[in-house]
């Protein structure tokens, strides 16, 4: 039995794939060190919003700062190849 995949979601797989294959989302970051942070966040009692766990999350929040949160939703759409869904 094969799973259909809807038309959006193949055309948001084709899109990932390109930029994993162009180095554009290449970098991870390892899942221990997620999963320090993770720990941290549920236990250090801080009040804080984010915790940003590896290079690849600063560099995105840095992004979102840069442009500002509606610019940086704008342009991930761009790049993702996203269209707005339709309203029904």
């Amino acid at each position: 039995m094969q799973a259909k995949i809807d038309q959006d979601y193949e055309t948001l797989n084709k899109r990932l794939g390109e930029l994993f294959a162009d180095g554009t989302l290449i970098t991870f970051t390892e899942a221990e060190k997620i999963a320090a942070v993770v720990y941290e966040a549920a236990t250090d009692s801080k009040d804080q919003l984010r915790y940003l766990a590896g290079e690849d999350a600063k560099k995105i929040a840095q992004q979102r700062l840069n442009q500002g949160s509606e610019n940086f939703r704008i342009n991930l759409r761009q790049t993702l190849n996203l269209n707005a869904p339709e309203l029904k």
